[in-house]
């Protein structure tokens, strides 16, 4: 009589990586070449409602750039909300998006929005 079980936990220690692994690594790939994909241009999106208090724009990487539809005129000249952005946005390719958000949050806590390196950066070189 052939003892299933014994044949079972066999056949465990041999396929582990060969099948479970194996057959999620093209999903793993397909996702991590979107995430990077989602990376390499910043895209823009102009809300057709107003950003919560003082605030007109995010940068929320991976994902883009959200700016209050009423500035879409604007443009991404000298000055512009778009071009401050997208300053954001390199800082964002520069540093990852771990650290990007890590940098941000922790700054915004100790210094505010406005006092911190990562928005003085941006409205020094948007001019």
């Amino acid at each position: 009589m052939i003892n299933r079980a014994a044949t079972s936990l066999e056949r465990l220690k041999f396929e582990p990586f060969s099948y479970t692994v194996m057959r999620y690594i093209p999903k793993v790939l397909i996702l991590l070449a979107m995430i990077l994909n989602l990376t390499k241009t910043e895209r823009v999106f102009y809300l057709p409602f107003d950003i919560p208090g003082t605030q007109m724009a995010a940068t929320l990487p991976p994902f883009g750039i959200f700016i209050e539809d009423k500035f879409e005129d604007e443009g991404d000249g000298p000055g512009s909300i778009l071009k401050h952005e997208k300053v954001h946005w390199k800082q964002y390719q520069r540093m990852g998006l771990i650290r990007f958000y890590y940098t941000y949050l922790t700054l915004y806590a100790k210094h505010g929005r406005i006092n911190n390196w990562m928005e003085e950066e941006a409205r020094r070189f948007c001019k």
